[in-house]
């Protein structure tokens, strides 16, 4: 039985699905659904743990400055490169923390979309699709 809340016009996933349905389907259904929503809050886990990664980046690379060492290397040549490269692994930890959340993400976003599909696949995911897009055009 469809509900619509009449005061918000919003409706719920779970509210589309009837009490009538098959047991375990309706448990199917659920579980699925409960999966895309653990999906998500890790997807979301995964960006806040990202970006308080690259703020750290950022801060420390504005801190870090290595003038003096070019001021005191300038007369040595072909110096630079090397330079940069030992300043920059200071900074390694970072990049491979971003790159496993990235890796991370992917695979969860993977797991995601599997999940979706089969939910919307299903034919129960169907009848409530149905169900769901003439609510929404009444």
């Amino acid at each position: 039985n469809l509900q619509l809340n009449s005061n918000t016009n919003t409706n719920n996933l779970l509210d589309v699905l009837d009490n009538n349905d098959d047991e375990s389907e309706m448990s199917q259904m659920k579980n699925m659904v409960t999966s895309i929503q653990e999906n998500i809050s890790r997807l979301q886990a995964i960006k806040k743990e990202r970006n308080g990664v690259l703020q750290d980046l950022k801060e420390r690379i504005q801190a870090d400055d290595i003038s003096q060492l070019l001021i005191l290397n300038r007369k040595a040549q072909n110096i630079e490169p090397a330079l940069f490269a030992a300043e920059l692994e200071k900074f390694q930890a970072h990049s491979s923390r971003i790159s496993a959340t990235i890796h991370l993400q992917a695979t969860v976003i993977q797991e995601l979309t599997a999940h979706h599909k089969s939910l919307i696949d299903s034919k129960r995911g169907q009848d409530v699709q149905e169900r769901w897009t003439s609510a929404s055009k009444k």
